[in-house]
């Protein structure tokens, strides 16, 4: 339809909009273009807010191909998923997230585990489970054949659980109940051994094909004994975890000792890379100015390197003064105490750069930092309800999305819902 009879008809119809000639469906002023003028979307397709626009992989290619000197990095929002009730735990491993949520804060019965893919959003399953609180959840990311995980309840009971082939439930393969009372935290050692936290000062290791063989590796001094936390392999001998603000090393057959800690601070969460021996901190600092209690909060990078004590025997420490970044006041960002930190690394030539992605609840925006001799803020962009903000995940590894444009999956995750994110970063700049 050319310039005048559009025009002629758009005049004869209601002031609000009008209906197309063909097929009557109506028409506000956004939902067409006369054929005399270029719409403006292709020439400019990214949207003014693009985390409330769900964009495909062809529109973004066209954003960054029909704008070849305006390269800059961003983020686009993939799809979104809400849950009935609000998240308790969660965990991820290659594109599948899965979900341990609550319909109702005062009934334990309407609790359920959740499977989601994080290509499409498709729910595998949504089962529900045993009437006691769950209190920790981990997949076993040593294992390729099939979708099995762990999840541990406060009355000591513990569950590992294989997906069926169609990914529609799963079937609990063993059980195990604990003396010791609440299971604190689940990491997988390998395809086939376990380490779970529980009670105060306990950390036993399995093999899940004997799960009531357990042996505890966590050799404290009585008074020194508290609850155990965000377990995390570090090797075949080797697991760190949180207890009493710091981060301990639980050695098999070794007495137990403190990695990380630092005077008047607290360590609300971190991760461990284990190829290249990183570890990223999070961790709160009280400071008293006058009568007044200030907390502040950092992330710090370290490099754990091995050094030998006084009887030559090997022992893992840290040190952070090969590479440690603190927070100028341009990343002064607001996390809560549930953010576990996670990251993608990618090596150039020698060295490791590191992309970690923040919330700052204060300002409602979500950065993206790029680590490698320093700290570099490469986006933020802003999110909404952020104070319902509870994580982020890495997903996968970077991919290279067309000629140097480097593509990176995360998952923002809310107390009712999940966001899928892309963020597209030019490696040429």
């Amino acid at each position: 339809m050319g310039r005048c009879c559009i025009e002629k008809w758009k005049s004869t119809q209601f002031v609000y909009g009008f209906k197309c000639p063909t097929c009557h469906t109506k028409l506000n002023s956004n939902d067409y273009h006369p054929i005399y003028d270029v719409p403006y979307e292709i020439f400019n397709p990214v949207p003014d807010f693009p985390l409330r626009n769900c964009l495909n992989e062809e529109e973004v290619a066209k954003h960054y191909l029909l704008d070849e000197n305006n390269h800059k990095p961003i983020f686009f929002k993939n799809f979104e998923h809400n849950f009935e009730g609000s998240i308790k735990f969660y965990d991820v491993y290659n594109e599948y997230i899965l979900i341990v949520g609550i319909r109702s804060s005062s009934d334990n019965d309407n609790q359920y585990i959740e499977l989601i893919e994080t290509n499409n959003g498709i729910k595998c399953f949504s089962i529900k489970l045993r009437s006691c609180n769950c209190s920790s959840l981990s997949f076993n990311k040593y294992q390729n054949d099939c979708i099995e995980f762990c999840i541990g309840f406060e009355d000591g009971w513990l569950q590992r659980s294989i997906c069926s082939q169609n990914l529609s439930k799963f079937n609990i393969i063993s059980e195990y109940y604990s003396e010791f009372g609440k299971i604190h935290s689940i990491c997988y050692l390998s395809e086939e051994k376990f380490a779970f936290s529980v009670g105060k000062g306990g950390v036993f290791v399995c093999n899940i094909n004997n799960i009531s063989m357990t042996r505890n590796w966590a050799r404290l001094h009585d008074s020194k004994r508290n609850i155990i936390s965000n377990l995390q392999r570090f090797s075949d001998t080797k697991i760190l975890g949180i207890m009493n603000g710091k981060i301990y090393v639980f050695e098999k057959d070794k007495v137990s000792y403190v990695l990380y800690n630092v005077v008047d601070t607290t360590i609300i969460n971190y991760t461990v890379y284990l190829p290249s021996r990183i570890l990223i901190i999070f961790y709160n600092k009280e400071d008293v100015y006058g009568n007044k209690l200030n907390v502040s909060q950092f992330y710090e990078l370290c490099k754990i390197e091995k050094l030998f004590n006084d009887n030559n025997e090997n022992q893992t420490k840290i040190n952070s003064n090969i590479v440690a970044v603190k927070r100028s006041p341009s990343y002064i960002c607001r996390f809560p105490t549930s953010f576990k930190p996670t990251l993608f690394i990618t090596k150039e030539l020698e060295n490791y750069i590191i992309y970690l992605f923040i919330p700052n609840i204060k300002n409602k925006l979500l950065k993206a930092i790029r680590i490698d001799n320093e700290a570099n803020c490469l986006a933020e962009e802003l999110v909404e309800n952020l104070n319902d903000f509870i994580t982020i995940l890495c997903i996968g590894k970077p991919q290279l999305f067309i000629k140097n444009i480097l593509r990176m999956q995360i998952v923002v995750i809310f107390k009712k819902k999940l966001t899928v994110l892309n963020f597209y970063y030019p490696i040429n700049e």
